[in-house]
């Protein structure tokens, strides 16, 4: 079950009356909204922002377009993420947070359009998600990057985080929303699995059939930072191809792994993206999830030709660790590290392939989270500083276009001077976690 909560400034000054008179479990006591002309195009710090050590909210954030001239922002926050308590006037259960948004266009400049102030009280209830709607002004041909900060203020910790609106593509993937036919939930993220139901619909127009091509998950690695050639995936000639009905969806087209592209013609120029990466994506549970991240640090093998049901592939990815750690005991605490970074990396940094894929990911598994990180739209530059007081390493992401992710990172690596991952990659095979902070 899921509380929606519409955020919208016309709906709070016609019902709040209405609010304050029946019961309900939330109570919205100021919203504020503002344009501004401010530009801001520089690289700010948050240290923290792929850090778990330091997060205790993990919400998730879908945009979808509501028409033309706006979008509208989904935020998903877990209730047992929320601290509850009784210090209040009612003296029930409530949690209570702020949700500040600032929403940029991005042009030659990162110009500052939109803000708003939300602040909310939330009763306990039987429910496992609250999801707050947000409308912004994001117009079609334009591109945004809207920054949410979310505060637990029982808890006094706050979360900040970004996403991307795209809305220059005649067909983008904000445009579709999708929707479980049972229940009428939003998808959170582009995941399905096998004979997972889903519904597909666009914001203003109806679609009889779509073409989709489907592309096996056959994506290159990336190679390690200190290799100076750029790799470049292509989503050109598909494995299959076949006709998707929206009112009759067979489920079964999209029981294998892989990304699922959606059009309206048969060309994948535009259009939006399903992911089947398995249904417990972006958790690691299979033994290929657990043996294919170890390409960063290893050659063990793979689970392609593994014909006894991963039984083989777990045991070499077993017998790996425990000779790297020498003993059960510090081989499980190696285990939990690495894995705990890939599954953080799938969450954080999945684009048009898993996270743990990506160039951000390779940096997030081997090296941890940065001790220092400056983001603006464009671009992410880490900064790890070696507790020995060395030389700092630094890695620069930059932002890279793509018509079915705004997620997608590549490191530039001319920039690269120095790497550590040679030290860095023997530490690991020498059964110790690598650590840049101090």
């Amino acid at each position: 079950m899921t509380q929606i909560i519409m955020i919208n400034a016309d709906y709070i000054k016609k019902n709040l009356l209405k609010l304050s008179t029946i019961a309900v479990f939330i109570v919205i006591a100021i919203l504020i909204s503002c344009s501004s002309s401010k530009k801001t195009s520089k690289p700010r710090s948050f240290d923290s922002l792929y850090d778990p050590n330091y997060i205790s909210l993990f919400p998730d954030l879908q945009v979808y377009s509501k028409n033309d001239d706006s979008s509208i922002v989904y935020i998903q926050i877990k209730q047992q993420e929320l601290l509850f308590n009784q210090a209040n006037k009612e003296n029930k259960l409530q949690a209570t947070i702020n949700i500040n948004y600032l929403l940029y266009e991005i042009n030659d400049n990162q110009q500052l359009v939109d803000s708003g102030y939300v602040f909310l009280n939330l009763e306990k209830q039987p429910t496992e998600y609250f999801i707050f709607e947000i409308p912004v002004p994001a117009k079609k041909e334009k591109n945004y990057l809207i920054e949410l900060e979310i505060s637990d203020l029982n808890r006094n910790t706050s979360r900040i985080l970004f996403e991307s609106i795209s809305r220059t593509e005649k067909l983008n993937q904000q445009d579709f929303i999708i929707t479980s036919p049972e229940t009428n939930e939003i998808f959170f993220a582009p995941f399905i699995s096998a004979n997972k139901p889903f519904s597909i619909k666009h914001y203003n127009q109806k679609f009889d059939s779509l073409f989709v091509s489907f592309y096996r998950n056959d994506f290159i690695t990336p190679l390690p930072p200190n290799d100076q050639r750029t790799i470049v995936d292509t989503l050109t000639i598909p494995d299959t191809t076949f006709i998707c009905y929206p009112d009759s969806v067979n489920y079964e087209d999209f029981s294998c792994e892989g990304n699922y592209i959606f059009n309206p013609s048969k060309n994948a120029e535009s259009g939006f993206l399903l992911q089947n990466y398995g249904s417990s994506f972006p958790n690691i549970t299979s033994p290929c999830q657990l043996i294919e991240p170890l390409v960063y640090i290893t050659d063990i093998g793979n689970c392609t030709n593994d014909s006894t049901n991963g039984r083989v592939t777990k045991l070499m990815v077993d017998n790996f660790w425990l000779s790297k750690a020498k003993n059960a005991n510090r081989s499980r605490e190696l285990i939990k590290v690495f894995y705990s970074r890939v599954m953080y990396a799938n969450h954080f940094f999945t684009s048009y392939k898993p996270g743990w894929q990506t160039d951000r990911g390779m940096i997030y598994i081997v090296y941890g989270a940065p001790d220092y990180l400056y983001k603006s739209a464009k671009e992410e530059r880490w900064i790890y500083s070696p507790s020995d007081m060395g030389p700092s390493i630094i890695f620069n992401f930059e932002k890279i276009e793509h018509t079915f992710t705004t997620n997608h990172f590549v490191l530039n690596r001319t920039k690269q001077k120095i790497t550590g991952w040679d030290e860095n990659v023997k530490m690991w095979n020498s059964g110790e976690v690598y650590y840049f902070q101090p």
